[in-house]
C-alpha cells in the first residue's frame, strides 16, 4: 500500500502548475477509448462546451463505437482505430483518456510523443512502474498530465481543506479518516465491457484497494501537505465472492505518520449511494464532513465551525444531496 500512495505523490508532482492565461480558442479534444461507463456522460457534456472542441474518438472496439455513434448520434467517420490516424489528420491539443487503467502508460507515452496533455480516469496507474513511466513520459515532453480524482472538488472536501489548512481554525491534525465505496459495480448496472476489466486485478490494478482507495490516497496526501508517511498497512476482504471472484471488496487502509494517521475505508458492499466523506481530528476538536458531490469552492459557501456547548470537541457538518449523474 505504500506504493499506492507513492503513486498519488508522484501524481501530484507530475501536474505541475495549471496555466491561467486570457480567454483562449477552444482546444480540440480527443476521448481515447470508450470503456469506461463514464465517457457517456463526458461526452453528452464537453459537446454543449465552448471552451473545448471534440474533434474524434479514438476506438478499436467496432461494438462500441457503434453503440456509442447511435447514442449521440455521430458519424463513424468521427471515430478512429488510433490515435496516429487521428493525429495525421487533425490537430489535437489535449486527450481524455476512458481505456482501462493498464492501459494509461501506453496511451501516455503515445500522447507525449505527440504533444498532447493529458487527463485520466483515476487511478494514475496499477503499479508504481507505470506510474513511473508515466512521469518519465510527461517530463521529457512537458505535457501536462492530470488524473481525474473528482472528491477533489466535493464542496465538502474544499469546506475540510479551507478550515484545517486556510482557517486553521483547529488544533493540529492528528487523524484524517477517508471511506470512499458505493452498492458495487455490478449492483449498479454497469455495462459487461466496464466489469470486465473494472474487476481484474491485472486491468484495474486491484479491487476496491485501488478503485476507491485511491480518493483516499489522494485526500489524505493533499492535507498532509504532500509528506511521505512513516508506514503504510492495509486489510483486505472479500465479502461478496461469488460477485467479485478475482479482486478484493473490502479495505482499511491506514497510513502512518510522525504525528499523525491517515484511514481509508474503501468498499463496495453496504453503501446505496456514492459517498466520500471525510473526518479529521485535531488535539482538541473534530470536523466531519460527509455525503456530498457537488462541486463548489466558493468561501461564502462555506461554514463556521461549531462549538458543542458543554462538549470539548467541535463539528461541523456539511449535508449535500448527490449531484443528479444524468
Amino acid at each position: 500500500m505504500r506504493e499506492l500512495v507513492g503513486i498519488i505523490l508522484l501524481w501530484v508532482v507530475v501536474v505541475g502548475p495549471v496555466r491561467a492565461d486570457g480567454p483562449k480558442p477552444p482546444i480540440n479534444l480527443v476521448i481515447i477509448g470508450l470503456g469506461h461507463d463514464a465517457v457517456g456522460d463526458f461526452i453528452s457534456r464537453v459537446r454543449h462546451d465552448h471552451d473545448v472542441q471534440l474533434v474524434g474518438i479514438v476506438e478499436s472496439n467496432q461494438i462500441l463505437v457503434t453503440r456509442y455513434a447511435r447514442l449521440f448520434n455521430l458519424s463513424t467517420n468521427f471515430f478512429d482505430s488510433s490515435l496516429e490516424d487521428l493525429v495525421a489528420k487533425t490537430n489535437v491539443q489535449a486527450a481524455v483518456v476512458f481505456t482501462s487503467t493498464f492501459e494509461h502508460r501506453r496511451v501516455v507515452e503515445t500522447c507525449a510523443s505527440h504533444k498532447i496533455d493529458v487527463m485520466l480516469e483515476k487511478p494514475l496507474a496499477v503499479n508504481m512502474e507505470d506510474a513511473l513511466g508515466i512521469a518519465a513520459a510527461a517530463n521529457k515532453s512537458g505535457i501536462q498530465i492530470i488524473v481525474d480524482y473528482e472528491t477533489s472538488w466535493y464542496s465538502s472536501v474544499q469546506t475540510a481543506y479551507a478550515i484545517t489548512h486556510d482557517r486553521h481554525a483547529i488544533s493540529d491534525m492528528r487523524k484524517i479518516i477517508v471511506t470512499a465505496g458505493d452498492q458495487g459495480p455490478k449492483e449498479a448496472g454497469c455495462s459487461d465491457t466496464f466489469l470486465d476489466w473494472l474487476t481484474d486485478p491485472v486491468l484495474n490494478g486491484g479491487g476496491a484497494l485501488t478503485d476507491f482507495g485511491c480518493y483516499g490516497a489522494n485526500l489524505v496526501t493533499w492535507f498532509m501537505n504532500g509528506q511521505r508517511p512513516a508506514s503504510v498497512f492495509a486489510v483486505a476482504q472479500h465479502i461478496k465472492p461469488e460477485i467479485y471472484t478475482k479482486v478484493e471488496d473490502e479495505a482499511t487502509i491506514v497510513i502512518t505518520y510522525p504525528q499523525s494517521q491517515g484511514v481509508i475505508e474503501a468498499y463496495v458492499p453496504r453503501l446505496r449511494q456514492p459517498r466520500v466523506p471525510v473526518t479529521t481530528f485535531a488535539k482538541h476538536d473534530f470536523l466531519c464532513f460527509r455525503n456530498t458531490s457537488q462541486h463548489s469552492t466558493s468561501p461564502e459557501k462555506m461554514p463556521e465551525i461549531t462549538r458543542l456547548e458543554g462538549q470539548s470537541l467541535s463539528e461541523a457538518l456539511v449535508e449535500e444531496t448527490i449531484a443528479d449523474r444524468l
